[in-house]
């Protein structure tokens, strides 16, 4: 199983997403869609889930202009799956925070400490 966040799932999953910045260039990256598909073909083949942990399924239905055709994309296919933020991934999410939040935790971050705690909500519960 894999575990992607909302932008990547909404290159997959919207036909009309803009590409992602490279972050060493500031462009669009290339081919961004094609890329993608790939990598979910080589998942797939290698009978790989893509898990969709609820807090990016949340993030994905706000800003989806039809968000029900998103949810019966994912719940008609047998390669998505759908975790929720149980207790087990509020445990191991308060670890990461806690561990953040040590001196110089911080400093590493590339991203707002808002996202960081989001992020931290996608890959808690090791699968």
């Amino acid at each position: 199983m894999v575990v992607f966040d909302a932008t990547f799932l909404s290159h997959l999953l919207y036909a009309k997403s803009r590409p992602p910045l490279d972050h060493s260039t500031k462009q669009p990256v290339e081919r961004a869609k094609e890329r993608i598909e790939y990598l979910v073909a080589t998942l797939w083949e290698a009978r790989h889930k893509i898990v969709i942990r609820t807090p990016v399924l949340t993030e994905l239905l706000a800003v989806a202009n039809k968000p029900r055709e998103i949810l019966e994309v994912i719940n008609s296919s047998r390669w998505f799956e759908i975790y929720p933020f149980d207790q087990r991934a509020a445990v191991e999410c308060a670890e990461f925070v806690r561990t953040a939040i040590k001196p110089g935790g911080k400093k590493g971050l590339s991203s707002t400490w808002a996202k960081a705690k989001f992020d931290y909500q996608i890959i808690a519960s090791r699968l």
